[in-house]
């Protein structure tokens, strides 16, 4: 089997009680009916009954949560499971979040959610994130299907080249090459002709990075993006529930919209690029690569990856929004805090299916489904 991992993949541990943002709130965590039996065998060590914190519903079985919480966890943040019977006791979900895997033919790829507070500080401590590649033992699969496998990862690679190249070009610049060579790859696969080799040997395109940062003057839109975000946060407002401090960071964004005039707002964004981007653009290179690799990016259903890549702006775009209101209201952008923003919105967008299908209508009526609407949204 050969392995595609994100380099800090084998180096995550989870920080249990130091979470900001622990994984053990605020969601649906599924159990395997194994470990549901265990459960079952040692109620007296839990102090509670199985069917008073498990249930079962159309075959799959679910904790069910207690003020948002689950019921193992303690006031301080630590699991009882893990406590008084050991972590060979938890269940699938808890055991591997938040590491996941997805296999193509004999290309195993493992990746890390970025809904996990943890995940966003290695990656903001990192000056590059790489994704390697190794194997055990090579396992035969379909040919055809191998052959697409390596052309789609040749181009994903191929855009990871161009997030990494010079940090002093701007984010919006390398995401609309990225975005160009995504539709190059596809017409190439439309015309019969998917060459694995082609984004491999041509870097040329990135030379093109200076004067495509150059155009990008006459592209950018500040007054739409001010509208389409004013009306996602709403939207997402609505839709979404999260806990007490979220919420709040959620209407302080909303009020700043409803009381500042555009002019203030690119006034805001342009002190925010000034001070809290500049000091982040590693982390921006490294935050985009992981998306990528961890989404689904495929070649013939091209309509699926352009929402995708969208959508993923969109995410950026509401985590900078609701940074660049708190940096306006506290005068700093406090670390902490930034990461603790970035796992909430990949929490609610990983899940919240219906505010992402709103959103989507909306992106598509204003015809945003694009290179130059997937700039709109970008504030790097």
């Amino acid at each position: 089997m050969n392995y595609l991992t994100v380099d800090i993949y084998d180096q995550f541990q989870c920080i249990a009680d130091r979470c900001p943002n622990t994984c053990c709130t605020n969601w649906t965590i599924l159990m395997d009916d194994a470990t549901c039996q265990k459960m079952i065998e040692h109620e007296n060590e839990l102090e509670i009954r199985a069917k008073d914190w498990l249930v079962k519903e159309n075959g799959v079985i679910s904790v069910k949560n207690k003020n948002n919480r689950c019921p193992m966890l303690t006031e301080n943040n630590l699991c009882k499971v893990v406590l008084r019977l050991g972590p060979q006791y938890l269940c699938d979900t808890c055991r591997t979040y938040p590491r996941m895997s997805r296999q193509y033919g004999s290309f195993m790829e493992e990746y890390l959610l970025m809904s996990c507070p943890e995940v966003i500080h290695m990656l903001m401590q990192k000056e590059t994130v790489d994704i390697l590649l190794t194997n055990d033992h090579l396992a035969e699969g379909d040919p055809c299907f191998t052959d697409l496998y390596l052309f789609e990862a040749n181009v994903r690679t191929h855009i990871f080249q161009i997030l990494k190249y010079k940090q002093s070009i701007s984010l919006s610049a390398r995401l609309f090459l990225a975005f160009t060579v995504l539709n190059e790859a596809v017409q190439m696969y439309q015309n019969g002709c998917p060459d694995s080799g082609v984004f491999e040997k041509n870097c040329s395109s990135i030379q093109m990075l200076p004067y495509i940062e150059k155009q990008l003057s006459f592209i950018l839109n500040d007054v739409q993006r001010f509208d389409i975000i004013k009306q996602a946060l709403h939207i997402f407002y609505n839709d979404f529930t999260p806990h007490k401090r979220f919420n709040e960071l959620i209407q302080n964004a909303i009020q700043y919209f409803n009381e500042r005039g555009i002019d203030q707002y690119k006034e805001d964004i342009q002190k925010f690029k000034e001070t809290c981007c500049v000091s982040f653009q590693n982390f921006y290179t490294n935050y985009w690569i992981c998306h990528i690799f961890s989404d689904l990016i495929s070649i013939p259903d091209y309509q699926r990856s352009k929402e995708i890549f969208i959508y993923d702006a969109v995410e950026f775009a509401f985590i900078q929004t609701i940074s660049l209101v708190s940096y306006v209201n506290k005068g700093v952008l406090d670390k902490s805090e930034y990461s603790y923003v970035i796992s909430c919105f990949a929490r609610a967008f990983e899940h919240n299916h219906s505010f992402r299908s709103q959103l989507m209508e909306e992106i598509q009526k204003n015809n945003l489904i694009s290179a130059a609407g997937l700039l709109m949204f970008i504030i790097s």
